[in-house]
C-alpha cells in the first residue's frame, strides 16, 4: 500500500509545464496504526486505567495521558491532565508508597 503526492507546475504563462509525483510505501505505518488501535481497544475494554506521567529529576510531574476508560469511574481524562483531580487522590493510601517506588525504579532504569 502506498500514497502518491502529485504537484502540477506551471510556466510563466500559466500553462502546465511539469507534473511531479512522489510515491511512498506506507504499509508499515498502517500496520503500526492498526496494532495501536487494537491495543487501545484492549485497554478501553479493561478495568485498567493507563496514566502516562512526565518525570522530572526522578520525581513525578504532569500527567500527559489518561485512557478514556477512566470515565467508567466518574472522571474524565481532562480531570487529571489539567490537575483538577490530583492523581494521588485516587490511589488508596496503602498503595501510594508502591506507586511512587515503582515509578522511581522505572525512572532510574530508563535513565541508565
Amino acid at each position: 500500500m502506498g500514497s502518491v503526492d502529485l504537484h502540477l507546475l506551471r510556466n510563466e504563462a500559466g500553462d502546465l509545464a511539469e507534473l511531479q509525483s512522489v510515491g511512498r510505501d506506507i504499509t508499515d505505518l498502517r500496520e503500526a496504526r492498526m496494532a495501536l488501535e487494537q491495543a487501545n481497544m484492549v485497554v478501553e475494554q479493561s478495568p485498567v486505567i493507563v496514566f502516562r506521567r512526565k518525570v522530572v529529576d526522578n520525581m513525578l510531574d504532569d500527567i500527559l495521558y489518561v485512557s478514556r476508560n477512566v470515565e467508567r469511574y466518574g472522571y474524565t481524562a481532562e480531570d487529571f491532565t489539567t490537575g483538577r483531580v490530583p492523581f494521588e487522590q485516587t490511589v488508596h493510601p496503602d498503595d501510594l508508597q508502591f506507586v511512587g517506588g515503582n515509578t522511581d525504579r522505572q525512572s532510574a532504569e530508563q535513565h541508565r
